[in-house]
């Protein structure tokens, strides 16, 4: 199911949560990983970052974790 979300959070969610999600993504790739971690004091603030994280992930075909300090992602 899609959720909308509001102009308000998607210009966070562009400006905050998704570029930070995209530049340790691009960075992975281009070291060769397949996964990568993301402390979760990078999202403090954010409303809704699960979501966000959700939905960057199946936009980027990404497993995550999201349990302990670290959220991390796995390449699939």
């Amino acid at each position: 199911m899609v959720k909308h979300i509001s102009d308000r959070e998607l210009e966070y969610l562009k400006d905050g949560d998704f570029r930070l999600l995209q530049i340790n993504y691009d960075k992975a790739i281009k070291e060769g990983k397949s996964d990568f971690e993301i402390h979760r004091s990078g999202f403090e603030g954010s409303p809704n970052f699960e979501e966000h994280i959700r939905q960057f992930a199946f936009q980027n075909n990404l497993s995550y974790d999201l349990q302990g300090v670290y959220i991390k992602f796995h390449i699939l």
